[in-house]
């Protein structure tokens, strides 16, 4: 008898529609979130976030905003330019 975890996750229907979906819901939330939302003004928010850089909301955006420059190119981030 084989137990190849990976093959019994592809035969057993219940866990495949469970892997399937969850990597559904992951896709659905990657391009989302590329997708601007309406009637949200950017340049406020960065505003927003630029006035409270030495507040525990700068300590968040510390760490959430290296993400967001990692897909940047190397010139948007010499310029400060968002990306």
């Amino acid at each position: 008898m084989d137990n190849n975890p990976l093959k019994n996750l592809w035969q057993i229907t219940d866990l495949r529609n469970r892997v399937l979906f969850t990597l559904g819901m992951l896709g659905v939330y990657r391009i989302g979130n590329h997708i601007p939302t309406p009637g949200v003004n950017t340049n406020a928010l960065q505003l927003l976030a630029d006035a409270q850089k030495n507040t525990m909301f700068g300590l968040y955006d510390m760490f959430s905003r290296s993400s967001r420059w990692a897909s940047c190119p190397t010139s948007a981030r010499r310029s400060s330019s968002s990306c």
